[in-house]
């Protein structure tokens, strides 16, 4: 028996030449990735002063343990914070804090009380010192386990110890987006919610 095997060229397109696409620059490529769930990073310091830190790069590593990472710069406050003290806290601000989170993610917790300049309250948790921010739709207090160096930022994972949810947003492992008024960052100066629309992949 004979095969017989035609094989066709592929042409491949620079990029360049394809009219709907444009280049990105450096400065912007992480964007493409936008919009980010809104996180607010809090730290303290030994003597108990709190600071609070925007972040939207946060996410899950690990289910077991649960691991979480967020992506931070070296030269921020809130990473000095962490390094002492070894734990933090994570809150998912709902998307009425818009104020606030601009506010904590432009201002220096090295010069400035960030916490007296705000409308924000603290609450305790059980198993670390660091307080969460009361009315957060979520939050997740933390443990230092681990940094990895990235480029010009620092992956500080955390082992969550202690993790609460506002029951009428969060049900049965999931986010009810038609209501839950989650926050994301775009870039710079600019947020967006959800839409509530549910996509389902076809059989599923």
């Amino acid at each position: 028996m004979i095969f017989i095997i035609f094989l066709f060229p592929i042409r491949d397109q620079d990029m360049s030449t394809q009219k709907e696409y444009v280049p990105v620059a450096k400065r912007w490529i992480y964007r493409l990735l936008h919009p980010k769930l809104v996180t607010l990073i809090v730290s303290k310091d030994r003597n108990g002063k709190v600071n609070v830190m925007t972040a939207a790069w946060s996410m899950p590593v690990s289910i077991s343990p649960p691991l979480i990472v967020v992506s931070i710069s070296s030269k921020r406050f809130t990473y000095d914070l962490i390094i002492r003290t070894k734990e933090f806290v994570v809150c998912i601000p709902p998307s009425d804090m818009v104020n606030e989170v601009h506010y904590f993610g432009t201002v220096s917790g090295r010069t400035t009380d960030k916490i007296s300049k705000s409308r924000v309250s603290l609450k305790s948790l059980k198993s670390i010192s660091t307080p969460f921010i009361d009315g957060s739709l979520s939050v997740l207090g933390c443990k230092l386990v681990n940094i990895v160096d990235a480029g010009d930022h620092k992956l500080i994972i955390g082992e969550v110890v202690e993790a609460y949810t506002k029951e009428e947003y969060f049900k049965k492992g999931y986010y009810d987006v038609t209501k839950t008024p989650l926050l994301y960052h775009i870039g710079g100066p600019r947020y967006t919610t959800l839409s509530g629309k549910i996509l389902k992949p076809k059989g599923v």
